[in-house]
């Protein structure tokens, strides 16, 4: 295995004081020490700074602590761990997740096989009663993935990916300042400007399911940041069928969910479908659709036909 290679693991951390163990022991376990992990704290007010200090300095593996000069949100956190990291990759990790012991170690036996920008790998979602369902990083077999593949099928979580490092500061690929789909933006555009993407249908990252998490808290699902996000990407990628899929699963589908949790009219959620479908006005003939689950595609033609109350009963019953 090449030593120069090395891993640069980001984790922001906010108010984590009671979920981070759990993380920090998974990087303890790391059957490869080709590593670094990066804390980021973001102002936070439970303690979590010092008890990180304090914490990892009985650990073996190679550590940053930073600290932001104010509270700035999970982009700005994840960029000031890029610009402090060494690794010539990165991936990142929310401090209340966890990976498995041989995450580092399969991560690099990918990369060093073939110089690769990008690797997608498989997760687990953890719900609160400790069941596990494995979640694919993309609906293709494993193996080398077309770069538009990647860009239109891959999920919008900036883990579950390995990035290039150099990428990032050659293309000046940075999250923007978003409360919610700023990973989106950044994973996206990253994809875009990579050459060699790589899937491994292999599930090492665990995603964990908190009632705290910002996904899960009606006050963070402002539909200005679906929107920011989406025209981040179309800027910095501009137009093709991928982009257009990224529309309409991130756009169109989410932001109509959003309407609907948040209780929007029905005649402004009809008018936000009218002015949105002008943008990509044969978004229904996207061949990247086949891949949706059954119940997208079935909650899609509902947006297209504007039948907004079965999208209001079928998304309750969703949660």
């Amino acid at each position: 295995m090449k030593e120069e290679l090395l891993i640069s693991v980001i984790i922001p951390v906010y108010n984590s004081l009671k979920l981070i163990d759990r993380c920090i022991d998974s990087l303890t376990n790391q059957t490869s020490n080709n590593f670094e992990a990066v804390f980021v704290d973001d102002c936070s007010v439970d303690g979590s700074y010092d008890y990180l200090c304090k914490k990892l300095s009985s650990c073996k593996f190679k550590y940053k602590v930073l600290k932001n000069e104010e509270n700035s949100g999970p982009g700005v956190t994840r960029n000031n761990g890029i610009k402090n990291s060494n690794g010539n990759y990165v991936t990142f990790l929310d401090s209340d997740d966890y990976v498995s012991d041989s995450f580092i170690k399969d991560l690099l036996d990918i990369i060093v096989k073939q110089n690769y920008d990008v690797v997608i790998f498989d997760y687990n979602m953890i719900h609160k009663n400790g069941t596990k369902n494995i979640r694919n990083g993309l609906p293709l077999d494993e193996g080398e993935v077309k770069v538009l593949d990647a860009l239109a099928l891959s999920n919008g979580m900036c883990w579950g990916k390995l990035y290039k490092r150099n990428i990032i500061f050659d293309n000046n690929v940075f999250f923007p300042n978003l409360i919610r789909s700023e990973d989106l933006a950044f994973c996206k555009v990253f994809i875009s400007k990579s050459k060699k993407i790589y899937y491994m249908k292999k599930s090492i990252y665990n995603y964990t399911i908190n009632d705290n998490s910002i996904m899960r808290t009606n006050n963070t699902l402002d539909i200005n940041n679906n929107i920011k996000a989406f025209e981040f990407i179309e800027k910095n990628v501009g137009k093709n069928e991928a982009v257009e899929m990224i529309f309409i699963r991130e756009y169109l589908y989410l932001i109509v969910q959003i309407m609907t949790i948040k209780k929007y009219k029905t005649k402004q959620i009809k008018e936000f479908i009218n002015k949105s479908v002008k943008r990509y006005e044969n978004w229904e003939k996207n061949k990247y659709l086949k891949f949706q689950p059954f119940y997208v595609k079935v909650l899609l033609k509902f947006i297209k036909y504007k039948m907004i109350f079965p999208l209001r009963m079928i998304f309750k019953l969703k949660g």
